[in-house]
């Protein structure tokens, strides 16, 4: 009892649920025989005694051995390690880092572009005055509203072309980005009327009062005006992005940043500075930057049409039959509505905070807007390699190979939360110097102090979320993704709701975005670790689905199955007990010793167990 009761402890905590640990306990047997009958076989061929076989199963002639046996195992135990004692082996090697690292560098600086032209913004308008830092403070946050809210295109954009191209299908991965760019246009024009003509509006409902503070709303109203017509450059510029992320190139986003910023960094000077054009100077630099990385994306992803499948414009906007355009268009528009819906809630939670901050004054809003560039700056580095993830999973999933997808996944979420505990520690080394890089205003200064050191304590909570985004976009759960962030944002925004009522101040504000991400870090941690999920930590076979549905039923209270259940899942704790031990090197020789028994029934005309009868 006590051996059992400790075989369950261990190998339990990946599913969660008895039904789930004894389909486990018959998945991981199941796997273990069949690669090492497979090693098995190939050493008889190859004249080789079986004995001398190494621990792990290193074949080198027969495709199913060309994996150590490690690998041919189901997940559990790997996960075990990563997920919850991963911080042991943060710093040591991965066969994964190459891939990972090759991807997630240039991705650090392509997915600045709008973020750093914020930054930028912010430190020169920031020299102008409070009331010209509190209008661009109002302004970021409905543009990043307005802009990101559409981030489903490069988010779905990502996945469907990487898979399409994992699985051989150029012409659909060029359909998908020729329908990403066309919708872009149209969803950009769209926006940039809407901005324009509803500029009051728009500002005021972001918390910006024309009678309580003219100065600020004229300000932030000149800002919006010249911004807004920048819209369809910014989309289809995330169009672009998303596409050759799809294309895992990274490179070429990372060369149209530099250049972006360098403009808008030049423009800057010359307007603000030089010209005193003030938030006008930094609209327009912004907006003209934009532009030319929009041009860009075009005519470089027009280059590569002969990967994406020819690019056929024509092809992809006009089908033999309104069933077939409907067809084509499914996948991009369910993946990106679900996209559109999570994308939607979570930055109207963090506008509604935005909001929040303006209504307690100019300079609450002032030092909001300097906080959240370090969580900007931050998440910068960390998304790099949610990036990398959507990518990676998304081409190991459309491969089939979902064992691989988790090891990757496994090894991103350690150097993600690994990367969110050292900027954390880094912030609050130089935190009491951070506020006066952006304002030298002390009423701003002295209210981004007070709630610092909340926003760096969430850094590593946040590191994780983003990472756990990345993966489970890559494995296409837009629509539990969806359902998920609209729970989390349901409980930050009733807090967002009560801050000025109760007088919580600045610090209300960020205690309810604390509360957003460490609802989404526990629900994409349950989604992960569910083997019911996308990248579940091992594969129900049709008689694995069958036993687990008959556990499910009895757990559930169904007394007429509840008895076949419990002797089912007695003997895959007997099984397990007497099984899952072999593996280890001292009882190698049993291991081969049933490995043998199993081929010799195999070549008797017995037929060879399957693993729903293990």
């Amino acid at each position: 009892m006590q051996t059992g009761f400790a075989l369950q402890s261990r190998l339990a905590r990946p599913y969660g649920t008895l039904p789930h640990l004894c389909s486990a306990y018959r998945h991981r047997q199941s796997h273990l025989l069949a690669a090492r009958s497979s090693c098995v076989a190939q050493a008889s061929r190859d004249s080789v005694d079986e004995h001398e076989l190494p621990e792990n199963c290193q074949c080198t002639s027969s495709p199913p051995c060309s994996t150590p046996l490690s690998n041919n195992l189901n997940s559990a135990e790997e996960d075990t390690t990563t997920l919850f004692g991963f911080f042991t082996s943060i710093f040591k090697s991965s066969p994964h880092d190459g891939a990972i690292f090759s991807l997630a560098f240039p991705a650090v600086l392509a997915l600045a572009a709008d973020p750093l032209l914020q930054v930028v913004d912010t430190i020169f308008v920031g020299q102008t005055g409070p009331d010209a830092l509190a209008a661009l403070g109002v302004n970021s946050a409905l543009f990043t509203f307005s802009f990101l809210v559409f981030n489903f295109l490069a988010t779905a954009t990502t996945p469907l072309v990487a898979t399409a191209l994992a699985e051989g299908d150029a012409r659909r991965a060029g359909t998908v980005t020729i329908q990403a760019m066309l919708l872009a246009t149209l969803l950009g024009t769209g926006l940039t009327f809407g901005l324009t003509l509803g500029a009051d509006q728009a500002l005021m409902l972001m918390g910006a009062d024309p009678s309580s503070t003219p100065e600020m709303f004229s300000l932030a109203k000149d800002f919006l005006l010249i911004r807004a017509f920048a819209a369809p450059a910014v989309l289809l510029m995330t169009v672009g992005n998303g596409t050759f992320r799809g294309l895992q190139d990274m490179r070429t986003p990372l060369t149209i940043t530099l250049a972006t910023n360098a403009i808008n960094f030049g423009l800057d000077t010359l307007l603000i500075l030089g010209l005193g054009w003030g938030v006008k100077g930094a609209a327009t630099a912004t907006s003209v930057a934009e532009w030319v990385a929009a041009i860009a994306y075009l005519s470089l992803l027009y280059r590569r049409k002969d990967q994406l499948g020819g690019l056929d414009i024509r092809g992809a906007v006009i089908s033999s039959s309104l069933s077939a355009a409907a067809a084509d268009m499914a996948p991009f528009l369910q993946a990106g509505g679900a996209v559109l819906l999570r994308t939607a809630m979570l930055l109207g939670t963090k506008t509604l905070a935005s909001a929040t901050a303006a209504r307690l004054g100019p300079t609450s809003i002032a030092s909001h807007q300097v906080v959240m560039q370090l969580w900007l700056l931050s998440s910068l580095i960390i998304d790099s390699l949610a990036v990398a993830g959507q990518s990676l999973v998304a081409v190991d999933k459309g491969r089939g190979d979902i064992p691989r997808a988790r090891q990757v996944s496994n090894r991103l979420l350690q150097l993600g939360v690994g990367g969110g505990v050292i900027l954390a520690a880094g912030f609050w080394a130089v935190e009491p110097y951070i506020p006066g890089i952006f304002t030298q205003d002390a009423g701003v200064t002295s209210a981004a102090e007070a709630i610092l050191p909340l926003a760096v304590a969430m850094l590593p909570i946040n590191a994780a979320v983003y990472v756990f985004d990345g993966i489970l976009v890559g494995a296409s759960d837009f629509k539990w993704m969806a359902g998920a962030m609209v729970v989390a944002a349901a409980s930050a925004v009733g807090l967002l709701v009560g801050v000025e009522p109760m007088e919580l101040g600045l610090t209300g504000v960020w205690g309810a975005l604390a509360v957003l991400m460490a609802g989404r870090l526990v629900t994409l941690v349950w989604r992960y670790q569910s083997p019911k999920g996308p990248l579940p930590p091992y594969i129900l076979s049709a008689g694995e689905q069958e036993e687990d549905e008959l556990l499910s039923s009895a757990s559930a209270g169904d007394s007429k199955r509840s008895g076949s259940a419990r002797v089912s899942c007695f003997v895959r704790f007997k099984e397990a007990e007497a099984n899952v031990r072999p593996v280890k090197p001292p009882m190698q020789q049993q291991c081969d010793a049933r490995a043998v028994t199993r081929r010799d029934k195999s070549t008797s005309s017995t037929p060879l167990t399957s693993s729903s009868d293990v």
